[in-house]
């Protein structure tokens, strides 16, 4: 299961710094889990792009999207600065163009136990 994050006070700036602040400061919430992509799903084999490609309304509201499960529905599209945290436990930066990982300072997902 892949786990989207949006900052709670977006920025739209793939910041390591500012994001880390953000996250260690709880300023990030979980707004929806994705399911893993499918094999045939191709070009695009890294779960981080499909949580984007999921939770962006394309040709419909993305809380709509198959495989999806919103934590509520008033929730906007994934963007720079957000984070998704893959089903490895890894977790990415969004940035302008692609992805970076991303290593907070500190253990742990805010909301997670140890």
């Amino acid at each position: 299961m892949i786990k989207v994050w949006h900052r709670r006070a977006p920025t739209f700036d793939e910041d390591k710094g500012e994001a880390t602040r953000a996250w260690m400061a709880g300023g990030y919430e979980c707004v929806a889990t994705v399911t893993s992509p499918p094999t045939e799903w191709s070009g695009h084999e890294e779960e981080e792009e499909w949580a984007f490609f999921r939770t962006n309304s394309i040709d419909k509201l993305w809380t709509d999207n198959d495989g999806v499960a919103p934590v509520r529905r008033e929730i906007r599209s994934t963007s720079v600065g957000d984070i998704v945290e893959r089903s490895d436990g890894r977790l990415m930066l969004c940035a302008f163009a692609g992805w970076t990982e991303f290593h907070p300072q500190g253990e742990g997902v805010p909301g997670k136990q140890a």
